[in-house]
């Protein structure tokens, strides 16, 4: 059955074992040896369509039982690149489960992944071909304070060379995916407003979905609960991305034109290498000097030109090379200075 996305209306109508496959990962026990099992998602995920409150249901759970690693949920359908979008309340658990959720390039690992991780309060970012993907932590600037009584929407965007994740649809974490032999990895920025790597992944467009409960005490029972197919859209994506970027301070949440320039200001870097042009719009109130600076294959960065800012002046500069990265440092020259355009336009 091809239903090309998963969406709440196909669910209520043919039941959540119509779009995902689940495995067990079963603890040895009872001359049992430990090992794999199929089964099916509707004996771990309990679901009812009777309301508490609007939303809220009667039953919304996902369950992991006594002595078993891991329950796993593999969507059916694969996405030629896609978004995937869960909101979700996350278990204070402690020395838990971690529960992972996004896209995988193949089953089992066998090609990359790019999802979010949850585990024992901490928020993270993973991207890459196992078995040693990226892990961008972005629990300090992130994860909701109330991430555990309020609902959060958690969203991956997949493109051609190009993985964003959104919190409550502000962008975190952003990855360039470079092929899985060309060993160009590593963090280029961590921190806020988003951290940015770049990461190799084996070639595909065809993503699978994963939500899996895994790990934690197997003496123990672990329930996620208020998980409900109600709150899970999986949509196929485009390949080409389109991004609009403001300017921000280096690793901080303020943008360029929240902040009055007392001293030169280094922009957070911007993503470059999936787009095939960008546009930068900079404006400010006195005169200064621009210096566009790019993210090379060595680590480091490079002068890559210099412009000049004429007061109260919007200025448009094309960037056609193929970058990696490129930020931004402004000198005004007088000081304090506010910039009243940071942004840049990518496609």
């Amino acid at each position: 059955m091809s239903v090309y996305g998963i969406r709440l209306a196909a669910v209520m109508e043919h039941g959540i074992d119509e779009f995902f496959y689940c495995w067990i990962r079963r603890a040895k026990s009872e001359g049992l040896a430990e090992g794999f099992e199929l089964h099916k998602p509707s004996e771990f995920v309990k679901v009812s369509w009777t309301e508490i409150s609007y939303t809220m249901f009667k039953e919304s759970t996902y369950i992991k039982p006594k002595g078993i690693y891991t329950v796993s949920l593999r969507s059916r359908e694969l996405f030629p690149y896609g978004v995937f979008q869960i909101i979700a309340k996350f278990p204070e658990w402690k020395d838990g489960p971690s529960l992972w959720f996004g896209f995988e390039a193949d089953d089992l690992f066998g090609g990359g992944v790019i999802h979010f991780q949850y585990h024992n309060t901490r928020l993270r970012a993973y991207v890459g071909s196992w078995p040693r993907p990226l892990a961008m932590d972005i629990t300090d600037f992130a994860l909701p304070s109330d991430y555990a009584t309020k609902r959060h929407t958690y969203s991956i965007y997949v493109y051609n060379g190009l993985a964003l994740w959104y919190v409550d649809e502000v962008l975190r974490a952003c990855a360039l995916l470079s092929h899985k032999d060309s060993n160009l990895e590593g963090m280029i920025s961590e921190g806020p407003p988003y951290s940015l790597c770049i990461a190799p992944m084996k070639p595909s467009n065809s993503l699978a979905i994963l939500i899996d409960i895994d790990g934690g005490d197997i003496s123990k029972e672990w329930v996620w609960s208020d998980f409900h197919p109600w709150q899970l859209r999986v949509l196929p994506g485009e390949s080409k991305p389109l991004l609009m970027l403001s300017l921000y301070a280096e690793r901080s949440n303020v943008k360029l034109i929240e902040k009055e320039v007392k001293d030169v200001v280094t922009s957070h870097p911007i993503p470059t290498l999936p787009f095939e042009r960008g546009t930068l719009y900079f404006e400010s109130n006195v005169k200064g000097r621009l210096t566009l600076e790019c993210y090379t294959m060595s680590g480091t960065w490079k002068e890559y030109d210099e412009l000049g800012i004429v007061d109260d002046k919007l200025m448009k500069y094309s960037v056609d090379d193929r970058i990696i990265a490129l930020r931004v440092k402004y000198a005004p020259s007088t000081r304090p200075a506010k910039v009243r355009v940071g942004e840049v336009v990518l496609k």
